[in-house]
């Protein structure tokens, strides 16, 4: 006696649409909304279709970008994950939220996303974002930020880094007084940079 069965290829998970599953946002002031866009790419051979993504916590809002539901072999979108600092309950302390994205076909599964950041209150920066705005093509541009640390007269800036080739950042003490101790923190955005948002 025997039997024999026969295998269809099996579906891929669907955190394997994923190019990552967690951002920790590290340290940030209170204040601004932290956001990050998790890139989700249909790596199978069927129409993906996601839901409504759901949170942990009220601090943290998400979606898909531009309700880019359906994804046909191939097609990418995003699940945007905003995280509010003002909204995070106890500050110094690590929050981690769980973004839960339903994936509804080719197969009914959820994948938890995560997004952590620890919000401070004697941690400033103004302004709270690095803002290029619209630049030319071929016209490069600077932006910069004042990061205060109050507290700590020992504390220091030792590196800074992007995530982007066209983005060069720097820093520079301005000023160490009692226990505040203040950087420019500023990136150039390179002239040959493409179009798109950085």
């Amino acid at each position: 006696a025997g039997w024999a069965a026969s295998a269809a290829p099996a579906a891929a998970a669907a955190t394997e649409y994923f190019t990552e599953l967690a951002k920790d946002f590290g340290t940030s002031p209170r204040g601004p909304v932290l956001t990050h866009y998790f890139v989700v790419r249909n790596t199978s051979g069927q129409t993906v279709t996601i839901g409504q993504p759901r949170v942990s916590c009220g601090c943290t809002s998400a979606s898909v970008v531009g309700n880019k539901n359906q994804l046909a072999p191939g097609e990418s979108t995003a699940v945007a994950a905003y995280m509010d600092t003002r909204r995070i309950p106890v500050a110094g302390v690590s929050k981690t939220v769980i973004v839960y994205v339903p994936f509804l076909s080719p197969v009914l599964e959820e994948v938890a996303l995560r997004v952590t950041a620890i919000a401070r209150d004697d941690l400033v920066v103004s302004p709270d974002t690095l803002a290029f705005g619209t630049v030319r093509k071929g016209q490069g541009g600077e932006a910069a930020t004042k990061v205060t640390l109050y507290n700590n007269a020992g504390w220091q800036v030792l590196d800074a880094t992007s995530t982007g080739a066209y983005v060069k950042p720097a820093f520079k003490e301005v000023s160490r007084q009692g226990g505040a101790v203040t950087y420019e923190v500023s990136a150039a955005l390179d002239a040959g940079c493409p179009v798109g948002n950085w």
